[in-house]
């Protein structure tokens, strides 16, 4: 996803997203609108965090 591996936040940032892509991919087969909600917020809150929400 365009992560600098050399960035202070790389590893946080590689957690967040393999987290991510698992929770979606376990999703396909039995959706949990509950989730996809707390991966959402975890986002905005990030977008946030970093002035971008």
């Amino acid at each position: 996803m365009g992560i600098d591996p050399a960035a202070a936040m790389a590893p946080a940032l590689t957690q967040l997203y393999r987290a991510a892509r698992a929770a979606l991919l376990a999703s396909v087969p039995a959706f949990d609108p509950a989730e996809i909600a707390v991966l959402r917020r975890d986002f905005a809150e990030i977008a946030k965090a970093l002035g971008r929400g």
